[in-house]
């Protein structure tokens, strides 16, 4: 959660977060202050994560089950997309991937990030940083689908991923990215928005 770097006392929204891993680690950099507002559509993984709550004893979360393409989520300073995406990245410590994801899903797939990314969007506080992320190492998923954005929404720009223990890894327009066989860790892709206004 380096990129969305996450600051005491703000107000962020998680709404992609269930099984929760990365919400209890955005509360521990936070220092358990501020407002964690945690949403997923997927009730029985919020459940889950309800429970392991238990066992993180973070206080500054408040989970819910919610439809990231139309639910209504406080304003925010920092939004983390973490999409639901083919999981390409991680096919090599999940081979079944292959064997379950068609080409017809990626379609369908792609739809839905742009349908997530269009609605939270607007939950974006001024100046506020919107973060996209997937685990696939597909194009059509990570830098289509933020083109497809940007040019829709020209008060939201790409800024720098200013983390020196992730300098290796930032691609040249400023994304995070991964390739498993050079990196030897999954595929992952993540780019950091500025709201401008």
């Amino acid at each position: 959660m380096e990129v969305l770097d996450p600051q005491p006392n703000e107000i962020i929204l998680d709404v992609c977060c269930a099984p929760g891993t990365k919400t209890n680690y955005i509360a521990e950099l936070m220092q358990n202050t501020g407002k964690i507002f945690a949403s997923d559509i997927d009730k029985e993984r919020i459940d889950v994560a309800k429970k392991d709550d238990v066992r993180f004893k973070n206080k500054n979360i408040n989970w819910e089950q919610k439809d990231a393409t139309k639910d209504t989520f406080p304003m925010a300073d920092r939004v983390l997309v973490d999409a639901p995406c083919t999981g390409t990245g991680v096919i090599g410590r999940r081979p079944d991937i292959k064997w379950r994801r068609k080409p017809k899903h990626l379609e369908t797939i792609v739809d839905l990030q742009k349908s997530i990314l269009k609605h939270v969007h607007k939950f974006v506080k001024p100046d506020g940083v919107l973060v996209y992320a997937t685990c696939s190492l597909e194009e059509e998923e990570n830098w289509q689908v933020v083109g497809a954005f940007l040019k829709l929404h020209n008060d939201f720009r790409v800024v720098s991923i200013n983390n020196p223990q992730l300098a290796n890894l930032i691609d040249e327009k400023s994304a995070l990215k991964t390739f498993p066989p050079e990196d030897k860790m999954d595929g992952m892709f993540a780019v950091k928005m500025i709201r401008e206004r």
